[in-house]
């Protein structure tokens, strides 16, 4: 009995953890508006940004990026407008996947079926490199598909 009481705990708990959306946020300001679409400034600090001895230290850095909202009201907002740019963290997961995980599994599978079957590793590794190529190719040519998947909000 007991252990059907830990399994139902075990249950509801995961029920509540998957059913959390968390958001991901950042602080930026409205650098231009084109028809209904406004880009907005964010600053990416790195992790150590905060550091009492960053001036002291080279690693810390940071780096502005442009993100691009589409809003159903454009005359809501003005250039200059300090704004809240918000993303789901599954769509955080999604881009981290894109961007590093499938690439990092293809190319240890090409790189270790080509060792296996050539036996010649320099060769292998090259092909594993340029096979990385088509890749980033398919991901750009397929950007305004992914645009629609990876959709962020705004608020004043």
């Amino acid at each position: 009995m007991i252990f059907f009481n830990h399994l139902i705990y075990y249950n509801r708990k995961m029920q509540y953890f998957w059913s959390v959306k968390e958001s991901i946020r950042h602080n930026g300001v409205i650098e231009r508006i084109e028809n209904d679409v406004v880009f907005v400034k964010i600053v990416q600090l790195s992790a150590c940004s905060g550091c009492q001895a960053k001036s002291l230290c080279k690693i810390s850095e940071s780096k502005e990026k442009i993100v691009e909202v589409r809003v159903p009201d454009v005359t809501a907002y003005k250039v200059g407008d300090p704004v809240v740019v918000t993303g789901t963290a599954s769509q955080g997961t999604k881009a981290v996947v894109l961007a590093f995980g499938l690439p990092l599994i293809i190319l240890l599978s090409v790189l270790i079926v080509l060792t296996q079957v050539t036996g010649d590793e320099a060769k292998s590794a090259l092909i594993a490199l340029l096979v990385m190529v088509p890749y980033y190719v398919v991901l750009y040519i397929c950007r305004n598909r992914i645009k629609r998947v990876f959709q962020f909000s705004i608020r004043k």
